[in-house]
C-alpha cells in the first residue's frame, strides 16, 4: 500500500503507471477515515463481548448453587474530563 497525500503522487519517485498486483494507493484522509471506522468497529465489539460477558455472569449467578459464593470484581468509574486535558 502506498500513501499519498494527492498532488506530490506524479512526482513522487515510487510512482508507477501500472500498479503491481496487490499495491494499492490510498489517500492519507482515506487512510485516516479507514483506521477511525477499524477503531469504532473495535470499539463495538469489546461493548458488546462485555455486554454478553455480563449476561453470562448474570445467568450463571442466578443458577448457581446458593449455597457457593463468588467473589464480585469492582470497577472504577472514571470521568471523561480527563480525557480531554492536554
Amino acid at each position: 500500500m502506498s500513501v499519498h497525500d494527492g498532488f506530490c503522487r506524479a512526482v513522487s519517485p515510487n510512482y508507477m503507471e501500472t500498479p503491481k498486483t496487490g499495491i494499492f494507493d490510498i489517500s492519507v484522509d482515506d487512510l485516516i477515515s479507514k483506521t477511525i471506522r477499524q477503531l469504532k468497529l473495535a470499539r463495538s465489539a469489546i461493548i458488546y463481548l462485555s455486554l454478553a460477558i455480563h449476561l453470562e455472569e448474570k445467568r450463571r449467578s442466578e443458577s448457581r448453587d446458593p449455597d457457593k459464593i463468588s467473589a464480585q470484581m469492582f470497577l472504577d468509574g472514571w470521568d471523561d474530563e480527563w480525557k480531554r486535558k492536554g
